[in-house]
């Protein structure tokens, strides 16, 4: 049966805590690197502009690759949008669909896109609509959102990578933000410890 008690549970069967902790890193990664690569280079105008670009090349690049070494359904290669000129990425484990996207908070409801429309498709309602029981090919449509930290002084590290549900017109998301850097906050204390200790090195 579905609702909104069970989307937690399909994820967490279909994304068990190894991918979902990959997820958090292959995105903190990817934001540090568009960080530490623009900041010596260009001033703060120019990389204002930038940034958004390059940073979302480096989190999705690092999914895919993430994507094909743990051999993820559609992952580890760009999809095409509805206009044939940009590319997104999905992850697809089980009867779950992830695309990810930037945010401003865990809560903003991204800008509407065809493909994201395409994906929740009405099937979406099954798994949150408690009247209703998912067919065997249902998916679940989930997004990885990942955005800036509250104090924006400290900009080097992202300030969530968090996994929403949206229904299925992208009209609002169901239950809560699942911050996979507060869930799995002692990996995320020692990869930013490790990535400052990296950038210390090179610039020694």
């Amino acid at each position: 049966m579905g609702g909104s008690a069970d989307y937690q549970r399909i994820f967490d069967q279909s994304f068990d805590d190894r991918l979902q902790r990959g997820i958090m890193r292959a995105a903190v990664v990817g934001w540090d690197s568009a960080y530490r690569l623009l900041k010596p280079r260009l001033d703060y105008w120019a990389r204002h502009d930038a940034l958004p670009h390059l940073r979302r090349g480096f989190v999705e690049n690092n999914l895919r690759a993430f994507a094909k070494t743990r051999r993820l359904v559609s992952g580890s290669k760009g999809k095409v949008n509805f206009a044939n000129n940009s590319f997104h990425t999905e992850l697809i484990a089980g009867p779950t669909v992830l695309t990810v996207a930037y945010a401003e908070s865990p809560d903003q409801l991204i800008r509407e896109a065809r493909f994201r429309a395409t994906m929740a498709r009405n099937p979406q309602s099954s798994w949150l609509d408690v009247r209703t029981v998912p067919a065997p090919d249902d998916p679940l449509v989930g997004v990885i959102l990942y955005g800036p930290p509250t104090d924006k002084t400290k900009l080097r590290f992202p300030g969530f990578v968090c996994v929403r549900f949206p229904t299925h017109d992208w009209s609002a998301y169901v239950g809560h933000p699942i911050n996979l850097m507060t869930k799995f906050s002692v990996a995320f204390t020692e990869l930013t410890l490790r990535l400052r200790r990296e950038h210390e090195d090179v610039l020694a």
